[in-house]
């Protein structure tokens, strides 16, 4: 056995490998989970209107986050991984929330000591409640702001120099990555104030500087005078919500489990000073998210959706490392509490993978979506967007020719199930609709459709168009289909007794579109 691979040596160090294996494992089944994904909601903002090299691009807040490091990440990743594929940037989620989580382990052992600190942070590993910052890429700018807020934690408690310079950075950091940074702020700023500030000041007022410097410039307010009232209610079902999540519960029951904690958190300050200095910061931070939450969001937002659900349960964590006895805490207590973990573990797939399989459903529409706009990109007209004016058609086009298409191609979308087909139809016939010109005269051989009055046809449409004459005054009526199976429910135009030649604009080669014509009297077709 080589020096240092003794078995004392080996045996202190199980509790980092058990770590690393339980890593191992949450980093698989998350990337398992979330597989079939792409760019969501939040993230086109970053696609499409963060493109310039002016300096508005980085400082701009993004609904009033300063989101200056998760637009560094993105646009690097733009450059390096293009748009093509989700993979890369899942990827740098998960590396994120394993990195939040080493480092809530080594605050944890520090208190509790090796396998209690373990214990502590198997709920955070497997959170799945928290499933949109677990799987959605664009929550790097959260678990950045966590990240680096726990690192400056670390490095305060080292009582250096090197450490508060290394804190300082870090919490400049976690400012500049959302406003998930402010409540970790708060912790540092409380934990200086009570250990010396005098000679550590500038600890906080160095990152206070910088943010007030770029909200000066570039700040939103968020806090809402309206939601006043509501905010209390709110922050006390933010943090039951998160602790539910944490024992693998729900919110009845998490509501149950933060009052025992809270009555648990008071009675272990009242009796020691030591202990009232190390609660009270990660109170005061969990407080701070919770009401500035409220006051921001209580009259649209839900408080105990899974955004909200990972860094409130951090902040819980950090106040319970401090409250438990976990390093005098017996044999018995600590199996305990790894069966309550593992169980919290388990009953946190299931929102995991219900969550994704809603996103992936998500994910097929938007790429079939974005597909449509794709094949019709010669003509597709000024100022057609989708998602409510967030992924307009052009700026999409101009993203895709630097960075790739995360559309599909039209052979993916041949495989894909019925609905996705039919939603690319929606979109690319929507920006190419047939095109009817009429009175225009007959070319070509004409036909009669076999089918009586009344009847409908399904007929392809030539790369020139057809000619519809109808043999009446009752209306034709059309529906087009691409690549779905069934054509759409309504009609999409409709046809006077005049002779009408009907076709889709030109441009480059895409799928024959198929064509039902329904008529009130025989109908004859040439072209």
């Amino acid at each position: 056995m080589r020096p240092g691979l003794t078995r004392p040596a080996i045996a202190a160090r199980l509790p980092e490998i058990a770590l690393g294996a339980l890593m191992a494992l949450a980093a698989t089944v998350l990337l398992r989970v979330g597989h079939g994904l792409t760019f969501f909601g939040d993230e086109w903002n970053f696609i499409l209107t963060r493109r310039g090299d002016g300096i508005n691009d980085l400082l701009d807040a993004h609904v009033q986050h300063f989101s200056l490091v998760p637009v560094v990440i993105y646009r690097a990743m733009f450059v390096v991984f293009g748009i093509d594929h989700y993979g890369p940037y899942r990827v740098a989620t998960v590396v994120l929330h394993l990195v939040c989580v080493a480092l809530l382990y080594a605050l944890a052992r520090q208190r509790l000591g090796a396998w209690a600190g373990l214990v502590a942070v198997v709920p955070v590993l497997f959170l799945g409640r928290a499933h949109e910052d677990l799987i959605w890429a664009f929550q790097v700018g959260f678990l950045s702001a966590i990240a680096a807020g726990l690192g400056a934690l670390l490095a305060l408690r080292r009582g250096t120099r090197r450490g508060d310079i290394a804190a300082t950075l870090l919490l400049c950091v976690s400012l500049a990555s959302s406003g998930v940074g402010i409540p970790f702020f708060v912790v540092a700023v409380v934990e200086v104030a009570l250990n010396g500030f005098s000679r550590r000041w500038w600890v906080a007022l160095v990152p206070l500087w910088m943010y007030l410097l770029w909200y000066s410039g570039y700040g939103e307010p968020s806090a809402q005078m309206s939601n006043l009232p509501a905010a209390p209610l709110f922050a006390a079902t933010m943090i039951a919500g998160a602790t539910g999540a944490l024992v693998g519960l729900g919110l009845d029951f998490g509501r149950m489990v933060a009052l025992l904690g809270a009555w648990g958190a008071a009675r272990a300050a009242a009796g020691s000073r030591v202990v009232r200095n190390r609660v009270l910061p990660p109170l005061c931070g969990v407080l701070a998210f919770a009401v500035s939450t409220g006051l921001a969001r209580a009259d649209n937002e839900t408080p105990s959706a899974s955004r909200y659900v990972y860094p409130t349960a951090v902040l819980i964590v950090l106040i319970a490392i401090e409250v438990v006895p976990g390093r005098r805490a017996g044999r018995r207590a600590l199996v305990a509490a790894a069966a309550v973990a593992a169980i919290a573990a388990l009953t946190n797939l299931t929102p995991l993978q219900d969550a994704a399989e809603v996103r992936r459903e998500q994910a097929d529409a938007m790429r079939a979506s974005l597909a449509g706009i794709e094949l019709a990109r010669d003509t597709v007209p000024q100022g057609f967007a989708l998602q409510a004016g967030a992924i307009e058609a052009h700026a999409y086009l101009k993203a895709i020719d630097d960075w790739g298409s995360p559309a599909y191609t039209p052979a993916e979308l041949a495989t894909r199930p019925e609905g996705v087909r039919a939603q690319a139809d929606s979109v690319l016939l929507a920006a190419l609709p047939l095109r009817v010109q009429p009175g225009v005269q007959p070319a070509g051989r004409c036909t009669t459709p076999p089918r009586g009055p009344g009847g409908t046809v399904d007929l392809v449409l030539p790369p020139g168009g057809f000619t519809v004459l109808p043999g009446g005054p009752a209306p034709v009526e059309l529906r087009a289909r691409v690549f779905a199976q069934q054509f759409p429910n309504g009609p999409t135009t409709t046809l006077g007794p005049a002779p009408a030649r009907v076709e889709l604009p030109p441009g480059r080669p895409r799928p024959d579109a198929h064509v039902l014509l329904t008529a009130g009297r025989p109908v004859r077709v040439c072209g």
